[in-house]
């Protein structure tokens, strides 16, 4: 007899899903779960000139504090300059009274209101605002830098990369700064040669052999010093080796060179005058033999 079928009849449906049609709990979605979000990636803002202008032009303000009252108008107004051009640029309209707001919260923030009355404070930021929307284009960062009378001192305390400076031209700056990078860049050499174990070159020259001059001590000649300690290299393992005492002195002419074992069983079995021009008996002689014979000769010119 045949077993009826388990579980809910064909075509019915068993879950939430309108898709999920006689498939049963097994085939159904897990219960309390979401699908996973791409995490969007943030991206840096863009650089603005105007906005990093902006921040500089009240570095400036704000560093001889308490600043006099005529230079705070000849400081307001390139900054209300820099600040509709700010709104221009991100789409707002560049109105009086936007720019007198921006004026007044910079004025509050960094202290300025507070050693300024009220009164002077609104008479100054609208003879700026209205100064600037008259002349609204600012001006060039050597034309800034002498309108706010920004000296190179100054200017490198505050660390400001966009604004000239009164006493310094462009083309000076540029070669201090060239200057500066290589001397930089001298030292961060020089730092990694010593972590790499290189000696120091003051303390090369102190102990090289140039200052200390030891052929002087020793009586003889710089080339004749130089040619020993050559002929000494040459005849480490012979009889011509170089101590510092000089009681072994290597032979100075080519043709007396000190020979290996090898070679003088050559020339031992050639039984000929060592003489360049005297005829070779190569009959007898193997490859290694004949190679010996040929740096003897090679030695001997």
């Amino acid at each position: 007899m045949l077993r009826e079928r388990e579980g809910p009849p064909l075509g019915q449906n068993t879950s939430d899903g309108p898709n999920n049609v006689g498939l049963g709990k097994r085939d159904s979605a897990p219960p309390n779960r979401t699908p996973a979000r791409k995490q969007r990636r943030r991206r840096r803002p863009r650089f603005s000139l105007l906005s990093k202008r902006i921040k500089e032009i009240e570095s400036i303000i704000c560093f001889p504090t308490p600043m006099p009252l005529d230079r705070l108008r000849a400081h307001l107004v390139p900054y209300a300059q820099h600040v509709a051009c700010r709104l221009r640029e991100l789409g707002k309209p560049a109105t009086h009274s936007a720019i007198a707001e921006s004026l007044q919260i910079m004025c509050r923030v960094r202290g300025i209101a507070y050693y300024v009355s009220e009164q002077q404070l609104d008479a100054h930021v609208d003879a700026a605002v209205t100064l600037a929307l008259k002349h609204p284009r600012p001006d060039k960062a050597d034309a800034l830098g002498t309108r706010l009378q920004l000296t190179f001192a100054d200017r490198a305390f505050l660390r400001i990369k966009t604004i000239g400076a009164c006493d310094v031209t462009k083309a000076e700056r540029k070669r201090r700064r060239k200057a500066r990078n290589r001397e930089q860049a001298r030292l961060r050499a020089a730092s990694k040669r010593t972590e790499r174990g290189a000696v120091p070159r003051e303390q090369w020259l102190a102990n090289s052999k140039s200052r200390t001059q030891p052929w002087k001590q020793q009586g003889i000649s710089r080339r004749t010093y130089y040619r020993r300690l050559r002929n000494a290299a040459q005849n480490e393992h012979g009889t011509g080796w170089f101590d510092n005492n000089l009681s072994l002195y290597p032979q100075t002419n080519p043709c007396h060179v000190a020979v290996t074992p090898k070679e003088r069983a050559v020339r031992a079995r050639l039984r000929f005058p060592f003489v360049a021009s005297h005829a070779l008996p190569w009959s007898g002689l193997s490859r290694k033999e004949r190679g010996a014979h040929g740096r003897i000769m090679l030695a001997c010119r």
